[in-house]
């Protein structure tokens, strides 16, 4: 059985529900990382401006909001299910949330560093640069289904 049928068997089973939009990726020049990282229980947390939800009008994450992440080809890779979502000012987020997402060495000074380049390159599209007052959505996860790749 492939990752899509196990994680739309998993779905049917628990009678859940998981729309279109629910779906997502990660940046192609990261995804396997963060995927290795998801996969094997490294990566519990993430990040995204807020800015981008204001823009395009579009509801931030609650907790028991599910997601199917996918790969750049949309292929699914896990079934997540969102347990702690927190709005704080980039020079406010924490060590542990750092910890929590799991890259480089899990340090704040690394996700900041990493984040910092992440962010501005998205900020490009709008002319803007990270100011550390930006606020930045914080989610935390549990996988449901995944495979370790």
């Amino acid at each position: 059985m492939n990752m899509r049928e196990q994680i739309e068997k998993y779905i049917k089973e628990n009678q859940l529900n998981v729309s279109d939009e629910s779906m997502w990726s990660f940046d192609e020049s990261i995804e396997e990382e963060l995927l290795y990282l998801i996969s094997h229980g490294i990566k519990t947390a993430t990040s995204s401006l807020y800015k981008f939800y204001e823009m395009e009008n579009e509801d931030l994450p609650k907790v028991g909001n599910l997601s199917i992440i996918t790969n750049s080809k949309g292929e699914y890779q896990v079934l997540i299910k969102i347990i702690r979502v927190e709005v704080v000012q980039f020079k406010e987020v924490s060590s542990e949330h750092a910890y929590k997402e799991g890259e480089g060495n899990r340090t704040l000074e690394y996700w900041k560093k990493v984040h910092i380049d992440f962010f501005n390159n998205e900020l490009k599209e709008i002319d803007e640069l990270l100011k550390d007052d930006d606020l930045v959505v914080l989610e935390e996860f549990k996988v449901l289904v995944g495979m370790k790749i």
